[in-house]
């Protein structure tokens, strides 16, 4: 594995470069002398040395982690334990862009703890690959941060990327996937957006969020407009304006989140998204308002969705809490339909039906293991299934 730095900053790690120290000055130079020792699965690589004008060392010895499959797709404890062809190690918002405009299959962009200004783009085309995805990492002390309520602060246009470990903040919406599929989203914390917070869009599929903390919607007008959801997949009425087609954002799994604070939905799966999977998360309604229909934790208007083993809750009872799910028809023939949910429960006070089936919607199967003691109507408005 080979280690590159940009920013300037002195640091020092082992394989992954998992141990950069984070505390250094912010210099913008790229120079520094840098080694590295050490290769993914285990062997060994030898050490090679540069030097430039602005000091400062990195060096990355013994050997980064082995195996753990194609993909990345084992979770580590560390977020930047994953396998690379290369490690970046970046400092500043300048050497961020640099680095993400620059990756290649193989490629792990480390982030040093600090705060990165502004907003950050993965440019089409920019792909790693299903046995070499593009890395990027850091600890929750690693923030992007948009600094408003406008733009995306992180905008991936990209295939087979892992983002691990940090924090997005702010802009309009936190994390928005425009046509970019098989990535992995996991251990993020996602706050305080102006709108959304999470947005596959665009046709984005076979991507998974998972085990992240996602919170603090609607900063722009307090959730008035009802664009406020915390994770939202696809486009209203199926089309994205972006390209004028049809917005397939299939198959996208929503899995292990905490989603609160969100005054619209937690989860809205809007028409013309099929398969999706949303499954062990805990939602709150704590701030669920109503606005433009917005009452429950998850609205499905997708088709084929699996929503399994979900908990809900009602932090102080403060949010409008109609349903705790529902299916809708809207525009497009057929949504709503063909869902599953098992599972799921709540012992929060719902006005009507843990689940509901709404009308023109078909095909939806609710199992009898769905559990809402405290739903005034009851668990479900249709017949339940073993």
């Amino acid at each position: 594995m080979a280690a590159l730095l940009l920013g300037g900053v002195a640091c020092s790690g082992a394989g992954s470069g998992a141990g950069h120290g984070g505390g250094g000055s912010d210099s913008t130079g790229t120079g520094g002398s840098i080694s590295n020792g050490g290769a993914g699965g285990g062997g060994a690589e030898t050490s090679t040395s540069s030097s430039g004008a602005s000091g400062g060392s990195v060096s990355s010895g013994g050997t980064s982690p082995g195996g753990g499959g194609t993909g990345g797709t084992t979770t580590p404890t560390d977020p930047c334990d994953f396998p690379s062809k290369t490690t970046v190690f970046v400092m500043d918002a300048s050497s961020l862009k640099d680095a993400l405009a620059s990756a290649t299959p193989g490629t792990k962009i480390h982030l040093a703890d600090g705060t990165y200004d502004g907003q950050f783009s993965v440019a089409p085309g920019t792909n790693g690959t299903q046995g070499d995805p593009i890395i990027l990492c850091g600890s929750r002390s690693a923030i992007l941060d948009q600094g408003g309520t406008s733009g995306y602060t992180f905008h991936l246009e990209a295939d087979f990327w892992i983002l691990s470990g940090f924090t997005i903040a702010r802009g309009q919406k936190c994390l928005m996937l425009d046509g970019a599929n098989h990535n992995r989203l996991r251990d993020l914390e996602l706050r305080d957006a102006g709108m959304e917070i999470l947005h596959f869009r665009c046709s984005s599929a076979d991507n998974t969020v998972e085990d992240s903390v996602i919170h603090g919607s609607g900063k722009a007008d307090d959730g008035a407009s009802g664009f406020a959801e915390g994770v939202y997949i696809g486009t209203n009425t199926g089309v994205c304006k972006a390209t004028d087609m049809d917005d397939r954002s299939d198959r996208n799994s929503v899995l292990r989140n905490h989603i609160y604070d969100i005054y619209s939905e937690c989860i809205d799966a809007k028409e013309g998204t099929f398969d999706g999977e949303i499954r062990e998360n805990t939602f709150d309604a704590n701030q669920i308002n109503g606005a433009n229909s917005a009452d429950s934790w998850v609205d499905i208007k997708g088709v084929g969705y699996t929503i399994a083993d979900n908990v809900g809750k009602n932090t102080g009872g403060a949010g409008l809490l109609t349903a705790g799910y529902q299916t809708h028809f809207h525009t497009l023939e057929g949504s709503g339909s063909d869902n599953k949910f098992s599972g799921n429960k709540s012992d929060a006070v719902i006005e009507t039906w843990g689940i509901e089936i709404t009308n023109k919607t078909t095909g939806n199967t609710v199992k009898c293991d769905n559990d809402f003691p405290a739903a005034m109507s009851g668990d479900t408005n249709v017949p339940c299934t073993d």
